[in-house]
Parts: C-alpha cells; sequence; structure tokens
C-alpha cells in the first residue's frame, strides 16, 4: 500500500522548509505578527500588479491579515512592555478588542519613551482602530461568512480600495514595528548589562 505524505513534516528540498517557532527577537508572537503583516503585503502588491479580477476574493485575507497583525502588536508591545517597566501585570490580554488594547499599548510607549512627545502617529493609530472596531470588532468579519448580527458590522460596505488600505496600514506597522524593536532593543541591552555584571561578580 502506497504510504500517504504527511502534511507536518520536512523534506529533502531543504529550501522549501520552514522552521517552526524560531525565537526571534526572543519571542514567537513577533513571528505571527510580522509573517500576517508579510502576507498581506504580498497579496497587495498582486492586486496593485493588475490582477484585479482577484480584488473581491483577495480582500477578505488581505484585512484579515493585518488585522490580525495589529492585534499582535500591540500585544508584543504590551507583554514586553511591561517586562521593560517591571509592571505587577504579567503576559497581554487574551481578548480580541483593539479598542482596549490600544489604550494599554498607548500608555506604555508613554512611559518607555516619557521624555518625548506623544507621535503624530498615535492619531491616525487611533483613528485606524476605531474603524476596525466599527467594521470588524471582533476579529470575525473577515474571516468566515455567517448571517448572524456580528456580520451586519461590514453589510454597509460597498467598496474598499486595497491600495489605500495598504497605504495606511503600513504607516500604523512602521511606527508599531519601530516601537517593538526599541522596546526588545532596551530589554536586550539590560540583559547584557546583567550577564556582565555576573560575569565580573563570578571572575
Amino acid at each position: 500500500m502506497k504510504r500517504l505524505p504527511k502534511l507536518f513534516s520536512s523534506d529533502v528540498d531543504w529550501h522549501n522548509n520552514a522552521w517552526v517557532n524560531y525565537r526571534y527577537r526572543g519571542q514567537v508572537i513577533c513571528l505571527y505578527a510580522e509573517g500576517y503583516e508579510r502576507a498581506a503585503k504580498i497579496l497587495i502588491e498582486h492586486v496593485k500588479k493588475g490582477r484585479q479580477r482577484d480584488n473581491d476574493l483577495l480582500i477578505y485575507p488581505i484585512v484579515f491579515l493585518y488585522r490580525q497583525h495589529l492585534e499582535l502588536r500591540l500585544k508584543e508591545i504590551i507583554n514586553e512592555g511591561r517586562k521593560l517597566l517591571k509592571k505587577s501585570e504579567n503576559g497581554y490580554p487574551k481578548h480580541h478588542k483593539l479598542d482596549r488594547l490600544w489604550p494599554t499599548a498607548k500608555g506604555i510607549i508613554r512611559q518607555v519613551w516619557s521624555r518625548l512627545p506623544d507621535p503624530k502617529e498615535f492619531d491616525l493609530i487611533a483613528h485606524v482602530i476605531q474603524q476596525f472596531t466599527q467594521y470588524d470588532p471582533q476579529s470575525m468579519n473577515f474571516r468566515y461568512p455567517d448571517q448572524d448580527a456580528a456580520h451586519e458590522d461590514i453589510a454597509t460596505l460597498d467598496v474598499i480600495n486595497i491600495r489605500q488600505f495598504g497605504d495606511v496600514m503600513d504607516k500604523v506597522s512602521y511606527f508599531l514595528d519601530g516601537v517593538s524593536i526599541g522596546i526588545s532593543e532596551h530589554l536586550d541591552s539590560i540583559q547584557s548589562a546583567r550577564q556582565d555584571e555576573q560575569y565580573y561578580l563570578d571572575s
């Protein structure tokens, strides 16, 4: 009897293998956030290259992927920011409500960079999250079709310009990605200083 191929396994064409749960910048959540963002960008570039016949199909994964990216990036900032600021709270909220995640993440950003004024990107992020909250409050409306009350949120939508959607999300992602990297570098420098101190104490 012929053996059936494994679905979740490596193979000899190593250049097509993907390492799962590879710890990038010390945390797996960053992989998920960046993976969703990169996938959305690839789909948007596909549309912008003239594949308009795919627009009506790809809008669902594009919005879903970017929303997942945004949610996970905010949770990452909360999680790592709490470590950096030595907060009593651990981890990040387990809900999917962007309008509740953003105030917490914004507060952490303000504390980490307390000597700087609020960046102009704050208003854009709040505006984007308000729109996601209006049309996709629970990250379900672009994930699968349904006829329940929750999906009435997108019933009023007719057309979404994919290029414009991508341009706006690029600005939001660029800022939040920078915040994530900054917090990670802060944590790395603290850890490195502790290791150096321990090295000299042990010498």
